[in-house]
């Protein structure tokens, strides 16, 4: 009878054992999903223009222990281009610029862990702005990949923050220099006839450097009065001079 009683006893262990559900094993065994953060895609509002700088900068603190991070940045290749990334001191950065419209960076700290209490920069990404933008474009958003510390359990997202910021363009820009190369010469007459015939368009915030005479459009006669300014003539437009 003690043996019948032992062998039922068994059996309804091995039963209440077996309805446990899946998922509470998985969650006990596994801390990192116990403890998994959100990290949402996030979009920059910016007011540039072209020939500014736009550094994408990566803030952390009151973390402790951090390990590692990644993130992956999403640009327009029509606004902007990957231009340079500034090392930390914190910690070893890899930076990986991708061709087409991708630039992923990540830090991996000493072994045990960093602790970050007051606020720091961990990175800066640098962007060329190639043609003006407005903060209506989305033309540039962020997402944090990894976040965590030794233990490989994500950081909170209050520990990090990704802000942009513009760097002014303090390079003058010439009247009638449609190519953008920093001087006044018959290439600039050339684009501009091109442009006339839609051969080729120049950028918008070209047009202005280019209606050398004022009268609100491009045509063969600012190419003309640029090519007379080339050759030596006297021209009563200030070609070749800063454009306010």
């Amino acid at each position: 009878m003690k043996k019948i009683l032992i062998s039922v006893l068994a059996a309804i262990i091995a039963l209440s054992v077996a309805v446990i559900p899946a998922e509470c094993i998985s969650t006990e065994k596994c801390g990192v999903n116990a403890s998994f953060v959100e990290y949402a895609e996030e979009y920059f509002a910016i007011n540039a223009k072209r020939g500014d700088t736009i550094e994408v900068v990566t803030t952390v603190k009151n973390a402790k222990l951090v390990s590692g991070l990644l993130v992956k940045m999403t640009y327009d290749t029509n606004m902007l281009s990957y231009d340079s990334y500034e090392k930390t001191k914190l910690g070893r950065t890899i930076v990986i610029a991708d061709e087409t419209n991708h630039v992923s960076w990540s830090i991996m700290f000493p072994a045990k862990g960093t602790d970050i209490d007051n606020e720091t920069e961990v990175n800066v990404i640098r962007f060329k702005v190639l043609s003006d933008i407005s903060s209506e474009e989305q033309c540039l958003s962020c997402r944090i990949e990894e976040f965590y510390d030794t233990s490989s359990v994500e950081l909170s997202r209050s520990s990090i923050d990704l802000s942009c910021r513009v760097i002014k363009n303090t390079e003058s820009v010439l009247l009638g220099d449609a190519n953008g190369d920093g001087k006044v010469s018959n290439a600039d007459a050339l684009a501009i006839v091109r442009h006339s015939i839609k051969a080729s368009m120049l950028n918008d915030d070209r047009v202005k450097l280019c209606d050398v005479n004022s009268d609100g459009k491009v045509t063969n006669a600012d190419a003309l009065q640029i090519t007379r300014y080339c050759i030596g003539y006297k021209s009563k437009y200030p070609i070749g001079q800063p454009f306010v």
